[in-house]
């Protein structure tokens, strides 16, 4: 329901308590009797059932009318709700709302005009107004119903089950994972009341403030006084100081403090107008909602009954009686339902609604129909096996109607009812339609168990009229549905890697076609690779040459040990091995080194030269010329670094710090340039006449490494961290190194004369520690990093490690400068840009101002003022409308002619902070292209059974699993078309340039594979062509996941028109739109990388519907200071940086392009 109704994730958890202090006044008056009377049987709510639940009836019907008709929180598509009962009696609801499109609600501004979670400040005592009168009656209903003091109930420990007291937070903040934290203050003198901790006991109680004349007392009850916030009066948002109410314990003289830390979310308008409990959740993403359908659907209530009559046994010998008294046996699990419960029941009121019909559809197999039988009346129930099922039925209807056999099973209920009687369909006079807003019902089939993978047969065939024709596969009856689902490409099996496989050797040969084989095997996971190694042996390794036929062909033997040396070495350069995939036959004179020179010679030397005009020079020539090119900073940096290699002590680890454009990046390729050389001195000695043999590159002196693939491709030899040093994806602090000491990897990290970690701002700490233990170990040496020389860089300013379900802080915690191993670590400064050309410094600096947090917006909006973490967007920047985005980054040229525009698709892309509003953009976009659409359905099985994983079956439902989209895992649905720009999302070969977030074009399609180009890095090659199989992704497999696990067999690719701001780090483009349609950036350097990726001022574009206020538009700007409290801040301009742009756009300066910095710059390589 919340997938089809609220596929961009927005709904609203909506539940309502009704609490027994607080009931209204027709139930005081229904229950009042005279004093003398009070021990009446009646006279107490718990008596009259009937009187409470017709009460809480007509106010739950109102309140669903506020909801739903009158549309209060917006425009409702669908709701649900249960009533609960508690064992005290009283009955609750909770309620589900997913508002429909047109209000939908995706940033914070807008969370915050719905539901608060503060305490509201009292108006001076003068003001009696109507406004004033309201807002003492809502002060009142928060301090005496939405406070929550943690006692008995919710402790566990010290702790509280409802995450009480909550933090505070100065922006209310959305997540996709967990609740929304709300705009929560402390109170102004946060730092006296609030010693040692929050909501302790230790207060005096304080005299009541409010004078005996004061209107406020009505509200103020004898429990609850109310602490002054010392004559300040309430201003603009930012400034303003959060509420203090003093509650004081019953029969004690200690105060209880609570502030907005204690406060239960609400609605102002619902609180005033029923004055009970309702609490209001704002739910941004869908996984929340899993826990509130617990509560929708979790059923009726259990207690444990015990039986205290003991029965009478035999007499003892003394004669006296003896009791059989069986304590446990006489204890029961019984359901629990009390006297409310029973009247709603009784009364058939409604326990649970929703909006939607929920129609549903049999499923069984041939003559295996499940019949209900009562006892006595067999014969009657044998007599129903000859009726027809909805399942029979559909086959029937698709003998004789002909459009019904245009439809799949779960389509039939939209066009034809199904008569239960006379159990036939019949055809409807006014069809629904088949959107689930418009139908008003879901379509659902039986949940069947997930070792049953052939119900994906009868849900993806059209009209088929019996069981044989669902089995039949191109006019031939296969054996089992299981077959026949194989066959159409619906369930995963070994024929799919063999179609791929004959597909690729169109197109491929040689090595060529080993290499993809070995990304099918490495990646694909097929039950049997040895015999698809067997099938096409003769495609990767002819036993003849296919020029010169007379020459002796090859034995099986000699041509498959062939093959598996470049099979082991390919392996290994994707982090395995021919062992752990499966094969067999590898030679045991197998040496990784000499098959890397003779598979990779070429690409070996092509990026160490570059370019062919430098091909004439020595390696070692190539080195000391490019330490010429080195600026001051950089030269510094190397002088520091290639000293410590030389010698044995003194300093040898180096943090490289540096904003984008400062040359880090050519500065590590200028020194393992210098290391493959063989380190040669600026005198020119040492070795000048070097030759261009093979031998001449001391590879092994050198292992270049970074936290992403994007930054990896940058590097000389360069590969992920996670690859060259064996890091598991669960990786702990106790984790121990997984490469052998006697192993050849082990030997290469021994040989290392320099260890390098590219963009370490992203690596997780955990990271960081499992390299220096793997170096300790390997070297047998006790100094940090086994005494390597190892230099790291990165940019602070840039994204923060990616921490599951985390806060701030324990990003911030994840990062390796909370360390204290990265105490140990020299910073070394790069200051000069070496991008910045005339025209181009005003934008360095605000991108620096940006990066650094040092903006402060002054807004004419009295709700925002002045706060540092908004950032004013320049009028010149800003986009209308969705239509103005794709224009200006993809005008209709580039979708009408995409493979003739290349080069202008991968120069440009439209940027978001969530994955919802990136799926939406890539649907526009790919709906404007030209030519037709490929749909790629992908197949998902589970991981583990459920009898193993002891989940209920339900979760393992296909059709629900198909849903899910996990963050890496391409979707079910795979809508592609010719020329679509596409991401990769797996590291599938960095070698070949293939690794996470390299954006490639299709150029052809086919059913089993896609035919790329790479569009971007060192790698990009139009005359290439990538060949890209389906691989298997697994969703749930780490040993701390709980909930759903499955995996997914599709093509490892998305459509990048748009992509998120985290996936765009390491890329370079001429044109950049940061859309903020939904959710703003809520990430430490999200902004800053978004609006770092171009060069021109010119080139950039903001799309923010929801945050503009009069002519301005402000965006959140997050910025973690605790990561930059040491970064080398530049001084803020004495003018502003925008009106420096704009003064130099109105005088006509030139701005140049990224192909004028090329030009200008000596640089090979830049960040």
């Amino acid at each position: 329901m919340v997938k089809d109704l609220a596929s961009n994730g927005i709904v609203r958890f909506v539940p309502t308590q009704c609490q027994s202090g607080e009931w209204w006044g027709q139930l005081g008056v229904s229950l009042a009797t005279p004093r003398k009377h009070m021990a009446t049987l009646g006279n107490i709510y718990v008596h009259r059932a009937d009187i409470v639940c017709r009460i809480f009836m007509d106010k739950a019907t109102e309140f669903i009318k506020d909801l739903t008709e009158r549309n209060v929180l917006g425009k409702v598509a669908g709701w649900c709700y249960s009533v609960e009962h508690q064992k005290r009696g009283m009955p609750h609801i909770h309620m589900l709302l997913i508002l429909d499109e047109a209000s939908r609600i995706t940033t914070p501004e807008q969370v915050n005009e719905y539901v608060s979670a503060r305490i509201p400040a009292l108006p001076p005592i003068a003001d009696q107004s109507a406004e004033a009168k309201q807002q003492r009656r809502l002060w009142h209903y928060v301090t005496t119903m939405m406070l929550h003091d943690c006692n008995a109930a919710c402790l566990d420990g010290s702790k509280c089950r409802k995450h009480f007291p909550k933090v505070y937070s100065d922006r209310t903040e959305l997540s996709e994972v967990r609740y929304t934290n709300y705009v929560r203050l402390p109170p102004e003198d946060y730092d006296q009341w609030y010693q040692p901790r929050r909501g302790e006991e230790n207060q005096p109680m304080d005299d009541d403030h409010l004078p005996t004349n004061d209107p406020e007392r009505e509200w103020n009850e004898v429990r609850y006084q109310r602490i002054p916030h010392g004559g300040r009066k309430p201003t603009r948002l930012h400034e303003e100081c959060g509420q203090v109410f003093q509650k004081k314990r019953m029969g004690a003289r200690t105060a209880l403090l609570l502030d907005d830390s204690r406060v239960i979310p609400y609605n102002s308008f619902l609180l005033l107008k029923y004055g009970t409990h309702i609490n209001i959740e704002y739910v941004f993403g869908q996984k929340a909602c899993k826990y509130i359908f617990k509560y929708l659907l979790k059923g009726f209530e259990k207690a444990y009954v015990q039986v205290t009559q003991p029965t009478r046994g035999t007499k003892s010998g003394n004669g006296d009686d003896v009791y059989d008294y069986d304590e446990i046996a006489a204890t029961f699990k019984v359901r629990y339902m009390t006297a409310m419960e029973a009247y709603l029941r009784l009364h058939s009121y409604k326990i649970v609604q929703t909006s939607h019909q929920i129609y549903t559809l049999s499923v069984h197999d041939e003559g295996g129909r499940t019949i209900v039988l009562e006892e006595g009346h067999e014969e009657e129930g044998f007599n129903r096996l000859a009726r027809d099922t909805r399942l029979t039925g559909f086959f029937k209807l698709c003998a004789a109607d002909s459009f019904a056999r245009t439809l799949r099973y779960d389509q039939i209920p939209y066009y034809y009812s199904w008569n239960e009687r006379n159990r036939f369909w019949v055809k409807r006079k006014y069809p629904k339609m088949e959107q689930i807003a418009g139908a008003k019902m879901f379509v659902r089939v039986y949940t069947v168990s997930p070792r049953r993978r052939e119900l994906c047969l009868l849900l993806h065939r059209s009209g088929p009229q019996s069981f044989d024709a669902l089995r039949t596969v191109d006019g031939e009856l296969c054996t089992s549905f299981t077959v026949a689902a194989e066959r159409l490409g619906l369930l995963a099996c070994d024929a799919i890697f063999a179609g791929a496989m004959r597909d690729a050797c169109v197109e491929l040969t040689g090595k060529k076609l080993q290499r993809y084989f070995a990304m099918l095997i490495n990646h694909g996971g097929p039950s049997n690779p040895q015999q698809l190694f067997d099938d096409f042996l003769d495609e990767m390794n002819p036993s003849f040459a296919p020029n010169n036929p007379a020459i002796n062909p090859k034995t099986v033997e000699v041509r498959g040990a062939e093959v598996m040396r470049n099979l082991e070495y390919f392996f290994n350069c994707m982090g395995t091995t021919s062992r752990d995939v499966g094969l067999k036959g590898l030679p045991k004179d197998y040496d990784f080194q000499p098959q890397e020179q003779i598979l990779e010679e070429d690409n070996i030397w092509d990026e160490f030269y570059g370019n062919e005009n430098s091909r004439r020079k020595t390696p070692q020539q190539i080195a000391l010329a490019n330490i010429g090119r080195l600026n001051i900073d950089q030269r510094d940096a190397f002088d520091q670094i290639s000293n410590a290699i030389l010698s044995v002590n003194g300093q040898r680890l180096f943090f490289l710090e540096g904003a984008g454009g400062c040359g880090k990046t050519f500065l590590y390729n200028t020194l393992i340039k210098w290391c493959y050389a063989g380190k040669p001195s600026m005198d020119g000695s040492f070795g000048t006449e070097w030759g261009r043999e093979k031998s001449t590159l001391n590879r092994e002196s050198v292992i270049a490494a970074a936290s992403t693939g994007i930054a990896a491709l940058l590097l000389i030899g360069g590969g992920t961290a996670h690859r060259l040093f064996y890091v598991p994806n669960d990786i702990t602090d106790e984790t121990a190194p997984m490469i052998n000491f006697e192993s050849p990897k082990a030997e290469q990290l021994r040989r290392a004369d320099l260890i390098i970690i590219d963009e370490v701002s992203m690596l997780s700490s955990r990271v960081l520690k499992y390299i220096d233990r793997l170096l300790r170990d390997v070297c047998v040496a006790a100094k940090p990093f086994g005494g390597k020389v190892i230099v790291i860089s990165g940019d602070w300013r840039q994204l923060a490690p990616v921490v599951e379900h985390g806060t701030r802080e324990d990003q911030i915690a994840e990062s390796i400068k909370m360390l204290p191993l990265f105490k140990d670590f020299k910073k070394i400064s790069l200051n000069i840009n070496m991008r910045t050309a005339p025209g181009e410094q005003a934008l360095r600096n605000w991108l620096l101002t940006i990066g650094n947090g040092q903006h402060q917006a002054e807004t004419n909006n009295q709700e925002w003022g002045r706060n540092s973490n908004l950032l004013q967007i320049p009028e010149q920047s800003l986009a209308k409308d969705m239509e103005d985005v794709i224009n200006f980054c993809f005008p209709s040229a580039l979708f009408n002619s995409p493979l003739e525009n290349a080069n202008a698709i991968a120069d440009n892309a439209i940027l978001c902070p969530t994955n919802n509003d990136v799926q939406y953009i890539n649907n526009l976009a790919l709906d404007r292209m030209s030519g037709d659409a490929n749909n790629y359905m992908s197949i998902d099985e589970p991981l583990e059974t459920v009898e193993d994983n002891n989940t209920f079956r339900a979760d393992f439902n296909m059709e629900a699993v198909h849903n899910e989209m996990p963050s890496g895992i391409p979707p079910h649905k795979l809508k592609l078309k010719v020329g679509t720009p596409i991401m990769l999302l797996r590291n599938l070969d960095v070698h070949q340039g293939l690794c996470n977030g390299t954006r490639l074009q299709v150029m052809r399609m086919s059913d089993d594979n896609l035919f790329c180009r790479i569009l971007t890095g060192p790698r990009a090659d139009v005359n290439q062509t990538i060949v890209l199989p389906r691989i298997k992704f697994e969703y749930g497999r780490g040993r701390n996941h709980r909930g759903l696990r499955f995996q997914r067999l599709q093509f490892p690719v998305r459509a990048c028109f748009a992509m998120t701001v985290n996936k765009a780090q390491g890329q370079t483009l001429q044109r950049m739109a940061l859309v903020l349609r939904g959710k703003q950036c809520f990430a430490h350097g999200q902004v800053y990388v978004a609006m770092s990726r171009v060069t021109r001022m010119d080139g950039i574009r903001v799309y923010a519907p929801s945050c503009q206020t009069g002519e301005e538009t402000y965006i959140a700007n997050v910025v973690y200071h605790e990561l930059l409290d040491d970064v080398n801040i530049t001084p803020r301009p004495q003018h502003s940086a925008l009106s420096e742009v704009e003064n130099e756009q109105e005088m006509g300066a030139h701005i140049p392009t990224a192909e004028d910095d090329l030009e200008n710059s000596d640089h090979d390589y830049f960040d």
